[in-house]
């Protein structure tokens, strides 16, 4: 019964466990306690088992952060190395960048001619004022080798700069002449409206003042559409051919000096200027002047106004001008 009691304290269970083990053992037989502290003795084994197991993996995760957290150190000492520049590289800047003490030979000799700290060399002060640098070579490229990269790249870039330039250039050139180009087709457009309406307004009023015949003006396209549909119907009536009509007769005095004209029977008939839409830029332009002409002197009409003047001075006094330009 002690047996059983000892176990039970032994195993570590609360007093009142260990109470009702030692009573269970004492009313129990021998074989039946014997069981007991068998089961008992396994538990404490496999008890001690698991402590053993987490201190192991205890033991395992310490080690393990503590290798983490040494090659951490090390990766940041490295960094630290690798960013702070070398000792040599270092205590040589600070020489450079240290102005010459007074016990330098050179500096010296520079003082007895004059020399002043921050001053520029010559007579006037006007050389350079600063120690020429030390330039240190780095790399295994042989001397001149980086100069005439250099060289190469400026070269290289300068060409590109030129062709981009003419690129530029030819694309300038091709857009202004696409638009100089419509520009002029606009141009012709707008001079042979304005021989148009310079035509019809003289032969309206040539028709109005009993004017025929005038030499400024080209066949008249409803007379010849009229001739077309005159002659169409005629052959389809079988009535003959129509006869073309007579040609213009001169007005204002216009003809030969000698007072004939082309209506004298001798040699074929004048069919008068092409129509507006086949003349050309300077060919619109001259036949617009003269148009214009013969309608501000003859029926003091301004093809530009649209209107018809009382009279010259009221012309002259009202209109801005001959031109197109006068009147914009």
């Amino acid at each position: 019964m002690e047996g059983g009691a000892g176990a039970a304290r032994r195993a570590g269970a609360p007093p009142t466990a260990a109470r009702a083990a030692a009573a269970a053992a004492a009313a129990s037989p021998p074989e039946q306690q014997q069981q007991q502290q068998q089961q008992q003795q396994q538990q404490q084994q496999d008890g001690g088992d698991d402590d053993d197991e987490l201190e192991r993996l205890l033991d395992v995760y310490s080690e393990q952060a503590e290798r983490e957290t040494a090659a951490a150190a090390a990766r940041a000492a490295a960094r630290a190395r690798r960013a702070a520049p070398p000792p040599a590289r270092v205590r040589r800047a600070e020489a450079l960048d240290a102005p010459l003490p007074a016990a330098n030979k050179g500096f010296a000799l520079l003082s007895k001619m004059g020399y002043q700290p921050g001053q520029g060399l010559g007579r006037d002060g006007q050389g350079r004022a600063d120690p020429v640098p030390l330039v240190l070579k780095a790399g295994r490229k042989g001397l001149g080798v980086e100069e005439a990269q250099r060289k190469r790249e400026r070269e290289a870039e300068a060409r590109a700069l030129e062709e981009a330039a003419k690129r530029r250039a030819t694309a300038e050139q091709a857009a202004a002449g696409f638009k100089g180009a419509r520009a002029e087709a606009y141009a012709l457009r707008r001079l042979r409206r304005h021989v148009a309406a310079a035509e019809a307004a003289c032969r309206s009023l040539d028709e109005a003042a009993g004017v025929e015949g005038n030499p400024l003006l080209g066949p008249d396209p409803a007379a010849a559409a009229a001739a077309t549909a005159a002659a169409g119907e005629g052959s389809s009536a079988e009535e003959g051919p129509v006869p073309p009509p007579p040609p213009p007769r001169p007005c204002c005095g216009a003809g030969d000096a000698d007072g004939g004209g082309a209506s004298d029977g001798e040699g074929p008939a004048d069919a008068g200027p092409p129509p507006p839409g086949e003349l050309g830029a300077d060919e619109a332009a001259v036949r617009l002047a003269e148009l214009v002409s013969y309608l501000r002197g003859r029926h003091w009409y301004c093809v530009f106004c649209g209107a018809r003047y009382d009279g010259e001075e009221d012309l002259a006094a009202n209109c801005p001008g001959p031109s197109e330009a006068d009147h914009e």
